[in-house]
């Protein structure tokens, strides 16, 4: 995986543990409120980065995907598999269905998220049968 896709992930990581709002019991209420709004502050600052990081490495790579070297096309199979394990699965759908794209015209049907492995996820939930389906009637 290339270091922006893992910055993006590590960041996704530490928004989850900055959204977490249960008051310590050792809080005031004041004390509560102003450690919940710096929280909120970096939360905000790591979405910020996070959307400059897609804006950077990942647009870039989807606007250009059909001319993309097969290495390049195996990063992102391996950054939507990452994604998704419940880490963003938002993102992992579009990586999905651009990667979707590829495949058809090139006749090719190779790679985790292409093949039906479902990485990273159960058989039997949604998103796996979506990729099972879109294979097979691709």
């Amino acid at each position: 995986m290339q270091a922006y896709q893992e910055e993006y992930i590590a960041n996704l990581k530490e928004i989850a543990a900055l959204a977490d709002r249960r008051k310590p019991e050792a809080l005031t209420f004041s004390a509560y409120e102003l450690r919940r709004r710096q929280k909120e502050g970096l939360a905000r600052q790591k979405v910020k980065r996070n959307v400059e990081l897609l804006r950077g490495g990942l647009v870039p790579a989807l606007d250009h995907l059909f001319e993309a070297k097969e290495e390049e096309v195996q990063e992102l199979e391996d950054f939507a598999a990452k994604l998704a394990g419940g880490v963003d699965a938002g993102l992992f759908r579009r990586i999905h269905q651009a990667l979707l794209s590829l495949a058809r015209p090139r006749g090719g049907r190779t790679g985790p998220l292409l093949s039906g492995s479902c990485t990273g996820w159960v058989w039997g939930t949604t998103g796996c049968a979506t990729i099972w389906l879109a294979w097979i009637w691709s």
